[in-house]
């Protein structure tokens, strides 16, 4: 499952004192951030950790 938040007023980054836009964060399943990006990143980074907790996810079904 993915999900992706734009905000568009500002208001998760004044909550989280977010100080670099775009700042990205991946969790897993439990709400563990586990990788977190400031400025931009390329879409090749961000599938390879989607696609890498997807396979952690597959393993915790089995």
């Amino acid at each position: 499952m993915s999900c992706f938040l734009f905000d568009t007023g500002g208001v998760v980054k004044e909550y989280y004192r977010i100080r670099s836009v775009p700042a990205t964060y991946i969790y897993n399943s439990e709400g563990k951030l586990i990788e977190f990006f400031r400025g931009s990143v390329k879409a090749e980074a961000l599938y390879s950790h989607v696609m890498a907790i997807g396979k952690e996810a597959e393993w915790d079904m089995r």
